[in-house]
C-alpha cells in the first residue's frame, strides 16, 4: 500500500532573491513541503519561469534587485498570456511598495525580515492552495483554447441573467463553423485553434457591445446570449470574410440559428438546442446564413422527430408501401414495358400518405435510410418472385432499387443482396441497383470498388440522376455501369423551343452510346417529350406520360395488359 505522504503532490516554487541568506532561509522554511528552484536576479527569474511555466505553482519574488527588479519581472509576466496565470508572492520590507505591486499583478506578500517560520509556511501553503482553486474554477468556467465560457458555466450565468432580469428581451443565438472536421483534415488542429481564437475575439467584441455573454459550446459551435438586437446574415458574412482572410483560398462557412420561441414555452437549454438545430438547416448554397427557429419550424421539427420515432413500427407493421413505376423500351414501333423502379411510400396511421420528400431526405441525413432501403429491397425481391410465379415465362421483368451512399458503407452489403436473390429464387441480373452520382462524389474509391464487386456477382448497376453532380464525365469514365439514367430536370424542360436542353440530352446520349450502354430518361410527361427523345435515340423512358408509381396490385394489371397486347 502506498504511504499517504507519497500521494501528496509536491508543488514547485520559484524563489527570486539576490541575497543568499534569504534563499537559504526560505529553503529551511519551505523545503520539506515544496520543491524549490532559485534565481538571483530578474533576467534569471524570467529564464526559469519560461523553462518551468507549465509546472510552477507560484513565484516568490523580491522587489529590489540589480539590473532587473521585481516590478519589471511582474510587468513581463503580466504581458504574457501563458505567464500571467502564475501567482506571485512579493517578498518586501517596504509597505509603500505593496499597492504598486498589486497593480502590477502581485497576489500576496511575505514581509521581510522573515520572522515566524510556521506563519510563513502556512501563508505560502494557503496561498498556493487558493491559487490552484482559482485555476480550477477558471478551467471550469473557460474554454482553454478560446477563453470563452464553457457551455455549463454559460448556462449557469445565463440562468442568473434571466432570474434577476426577467424584463430583459434576450436573443438566443447558435453559431457553427461548417465542415469543421474537414477543415481539420485539410489544415490541421493548430490552424483550427487559430480560427477558433480569432472567431472568439470577434464574438467577444460583439457581445460586449450588446450586453451579452458567449460560450464555446463544442469544438465547432458557439452560443451567444444578447440583450440588444440580433445577428443577421450581413454580420455573419462579415465574420466569415474575416476568418477566410486568415489563409489564402480558405473556404470557411458559418451558419447561425436564432431561437424565436417565448421563454415561457421552453427552458433556456432547449431554446439554445433549437437555435443549434436551426444551424443545421442552413442550406449549403443558400445566400441566407441565418435560420430563425420559430413556432412553425418547431412544429416541423416535432413532426420530423415523430417520423424518426415511428420508423421501427412502420417497418414492423408494413406501413411502408413499395410502389412501382414502369420503364418503357421505345426503340421499336410501339413502347414496350419491360422494367420498373421500386419506390417507397409511407401510409401513416395518423398522418395519412406521407410524401417521400418528407422522410427520404430526413433518413438520409441521420443514417436511417439504410433500414428503409433494406425493407424496399426485401419487398421488391419478394414481389418479383410472386410475379414470376404468376406470369411464368410470359413476361420477363427487371426491377430497379435505390442504393444510397449509406448503403455503400454498410457492412456486408454484398452478402445481404446475395441472401435476397437466393431466398426468393431470382437472378442477380433481374435486380438492378440504382446508385446516385452524388454517392460517387462522397467516396469515389469505395463506390468504384463496391460497384465492380457487385457487377462481378451478376447485378446490373444503373447510374441515377446523371448530370446533377459536379464531375459527371470524370466519374463516368472510371465507374463501370450498365445503364445511364438522366436526371429528370433536363427532361422536364425539354420542348421543341428549348434547343439548348435538346442538345444537352443529345450529347449525353452520345456519351452513353460511346460507352455502349443504354440511356433512360425519367420524368417524361408529354407526347412531345416522348417524340423528341425518340429522335435523339433514347432507348428507355420513365414518367407520368405512361404511368405514375403504382401499388403492386395495379402494376400486376399493367403486366397483364402488356402480355395481352
Amino acid at each position: 500500500m502506498i504511504p499517504e505522504e507519497r500521494l501528496k503532490l509536491r508543488r514547485l516554487l520559484l524563489v527570486v532573491d539576490d541575497q543568499k541568506i534569504n534563499r537559504d532561509l526560505l529553503t529551511t522554511i519551505l523545503g520539506n513541503e515544496f520543491d524549490l528552484i532559485y534565481a538571483c536576479g530578474g533576467q534569471e527569474a524570467m529564464d526559469q519561469v519560461m523553462l518551468h511555466k507549465d509546472m510552477l505553482s507560484a513565484v516568490l519574488l523580491d522587489l529590489v534587485m540589480p539590473e532587473m527588479d521585481g516590478f519589471a519581472v511582474m510587468d513581463l509576466m503580466k504581458a504574457d498570456e501563458d505567464l500571467a496565470r502564475i501567482p506571485i508572492l512579493v517578498l518586501t520590507a517596504e509597505k509603500t511598495a505593496e499597492l504598486e505591486a498589486l497593480g502590477r499583478g502581485a497576489s500576496g506578500f511575505i514581509p521581510k525580515p522573515f520572522e515566524s517560520h510556521e506563519i510563513i509556511l502556512a501563508r505560502v501553503r494557503s496561498f498556493v492552495e487558493l491559487a490552484e482553486g482559482r485555476r480550477l474554477i477558471h478551467a471550469a468556467e473557460c474554454d482553454p483554447v478560446t477563453g470563452l465560457y464553457t457551455k455549463e458555466f454559460f448556462f449557469s450565468y445565463a440562468s442568473q441573467i434571466e432570474r434577476f432580469h426577467p424584463d430583459w428581451k434576450m436573443a438566443e443565438i447558435a453559431l457553427r463553423i461548417s465542415r469543421y472536421r474537414l477543415l481539420g483534415e485539410l489544415y490541421g488542429q493548430e490552424f483550427l485553434d487559430l480560427i477558433s481564437r480569432h472567431l472568439a475575439q470577434r464574438l467577444l467584441e460583439n457581445v460586449q457591445a450588446a450586453n451579452g455573454i458567449c460560450a464555446r459550446a463544442s469544438q465547432d459551435t458557439y452560443y451567444l446570449f444578447l440583450q440588444e438586437g440580433r445577428v443577421g446574415s450581413k454580420e455573419i458574412k462579415r465574420l466569415q470574410k474575416d476568418l477566410n482572410s486568415l489563409r489564402e483560398h480558405l473556404d470557411l462557412r458559418l451558419e447561425a440559428g436564432i431561437c424565436d420561441i417565448d421563454r415561457a414555452e421552453m427552458n433556456l437549454r432547449r431554446r439554445f438546442g433549437c437555435a443549434e438545430a436551426a444551424c443545421g438547416m442552413v442550406e449549403r448554397d443558400h445566400a441566407d446564413l441565418v435560420i430563425v427557429y420559430d413556432s412553425k419550424l418547431h412544429e416541423k421539427q416535432l413532426y420530423r422527430q415523430r417520423l424518426i420515432n415511428d420508423l421501427p413500427r412502420a417497418i414492423a407493421e408494413h406501413e411502408l408501401k413499395v410502389y412501382y413505376q414502369p420503364k418503357y423500351d421505345i426503340t421499336g414501333d410501339k413502347p414496350v414495358m419491360n422494367a420498373a423502379e421500386a419506390l417507397v411510400r409511407w401510409q401513416h396511421p395518423e398522418f395519412g400518405m406521407i410524401p417521400p420528400g418528407d422522410f427520404i431526405p430526413l433518413f438520409e441525413s441521420n443514417g436511417l435510410i439504410g433500414r428503409v432501403d433494406m425493407y424496399v429491397w426485401e419487398e421488391s425481391a419478394r414481389q418479383l418472385r410472386e410475379w414470376k410465379e404468376q406470369f411464368r415465362d410470359a413476361f420477363d421483368l427487371t426491377l430497379s432499387v435505390n442504393v444510397s451512399s449509406m448503403d455503400i458503407h454498410m457492412p456486408g452489403l454484398e452478402e445481404k443482396l446475395t441472401r435476397l436473390v437466393d431466398t426468393y429464387g431470382i437472378r442477380p441480373g433481374e435486380l438492378h441497383l440504382e446508385l446516385t452520382e452524388s454517392a460517387y462524389m462522397e467516396d469515389a474509391q469505395l463506390m468504384l470498388d463496391v460497384t465492380k464487386h457487385l457487377r462481378g456477382m451478376g447485378f446490373r448497376v444503373e447510374m441515377d440522376d446523371f448530370g446533377s453532380g459536379y464531375s459527371s464525365l470524370n466519374m463516368l469514365s472510371k465507374l463501370p455501369v450498365d445503364v445511364l439514367k438522366m436526371d429528370m430536370m433536363f427532361v422536364r424542360s425539354l420542348s421543341e423551343e428549348n434547343t439548348r436542353e435538346y442538345r444537352f440530352i443529345e450529347i449525353v446520349h452520345d456519351i452513353a452510346r460511346m460507352l455502349e450502354i443504354p440511356m433512360i430518361a425519367e420524368g417524361v410527361e408529354t407526347a412531345a417529350q416522348l417524340e423528341l427523345l425518340r429522335q435523339i435515340g433514347c432507348e428507355y423512358i420513365q414518367g407520368y406520360y405512361f404511368s405514375p408509381p403504382v401499388p403492386a396490385e395495379k402494376f400486376g394489371q399493367l403486366i397483364q395488359a402488356q402480355i395481352e397486347n
